[in-house]
């Protein structure tokens, strides 16, 4: 039911790293970096399926719904 401690806090650290970076299709201007909590918020409640998505130091951009 409960997660132990150090299980929490990796995933509440990982979240809190600013690794992601989006932009609208259509539109080369890129956005971020942003936490992985505020991009999995966004995708459910604002992006619908007009974004891509990559990890900062990748090259390629994902569209939002193949990640």
């Amino acid at each position: 039911m409960f997660r132990p401690k150090s299980e929490a806090t990796v995933e509440e650290a990982q979240d809190s790293l600013k690794e992601w970076q989006f932009r609208w299709l259509g539109d080369s201007q890129i956005h971020g970096p942003y936490t992985t909590h505020e991009m999995k918020y966004w995708k459910e409640t604002y992006f619908q399926d007009r974004v891509e998505v990559r990890k900062i130091g990748q090259d390629d951009f994902t569209h939002v719904y193949h990640r």
